[in-house]
């Protein structure tokens, strides 16, 4: 069985240090919480429930690394979550949520 991608959820821009967006992904409401640090120039990433409790923290953000695929807490999305590069028009940076 082959992965499909499900959606994108697109990056804040780069001048923003911070952002927060409400998804749904695999019929469940998360919290993603965005985090650019500006000496490193790395994007982190936060998940929460829906209830603002923290189910992973502080994740780096590495292009086309796949993030959940090592972690088995079962309030994850049973797919996994990918940084990608989509260059239209320009190179903007989304995070793929890839079902199995």
């Amino acid at each position: 069985m082959q992965a499909m991608l499900v959606r994108t959820i697109p990056f804040p821009p780069p001048d923003r240090a911070h952002a927060l967006y409400q998804v749904t992904l695999h019929k469940t409401d998360y919290i993603l919480e965005f985090r650019r640090n500006r000496l490193d120039e790395y994007t982190y990433l936060g998940i929460y429930t829906i209830h603002e409790e923290p189910i992973l923290v502080g994740m780096r953000l590495f292009e086309n690394e796949p993030l959940l695929w090592r972690f088995r807490d079962p309030r994850l999305p049973p797919g996994d979550l990918v940084p990608i590069v989509e260059s239209t028009p320009r190179p903007t940076w989304v995070l793929a949520y890839v079902e199995a």
